[in-house]
């Protein structure tokens, strides 16, 4: 992905939330602030893509903080059954990939989601407590289990 492609989805996710995302745990300002902003926001606007959401729905979908497990955005669509988990990372470069830890880390998170260990969670994904219990004990719940990133690697290809 080019620092050309990087720049417009930066000026698209300040367009949709700015305002929207939840910053009020985040200890830092100037870059250090706008990149926690950044990977929020593309988090969001990978679960308003993906979940054919709103603005307002993607951004309170966003659980980004100390304690997420990995897990930086989680929405259930109760109409369609379809609980969505996203890991993002912002790459300001556009070139590279997240580290296998933090894929290793959204992988563990995803298992104590589904192993229902709350208590290895963050208030925010602890606040969608009784969405993810009625997601998992719903048979007919599909689940969209995603890794979003602005750099360009080999890691996955999709065809959503």
């Amino acid at each position: 992905m080019s620092v050309i492609h990087v720049n417009q989805i930066r000026a698209q996710i300040k367009k949709l939330y700015e305002g929207k995302i939840d910053l009020s745990d985040v200890n830092a300002s100037g870059s250090d602030l706008d990149n926690f902003f950044l990977t929020r926001g593309l988090a969001a606007y990978s679960v308003q893509f993906l979940a054919a959401t709103d603005v307002d729905g993607a951004a309170t979908s966003v659980t980004d903080g100390g304690g997420d497990n990995g897990i930086d955005a989680l929405y259930y669509d109760d109409t369609e059954k379809v609980l969505y988990l996203v890991q993002a990372k912002w790459i300001h470069s556009g070139v590279g990939e997240p580290d296998n830890g933090e894929v290793k880390k959204f992988v563990a998170g995803v298992r104590d989601l589904f192993n229902m260990r709350f208590e290895r969670f963050n208030q925010k994904i602890n606040s969608k407590r009784d969405i993810v219990v009625k997601a998992l004990n719903d048979p007919y719940t599909k689940y969209v289990v995603a890794v979003s990133y602005t750099g360009l690697s080999h890691l996955s290809q999709s065809h959503y």
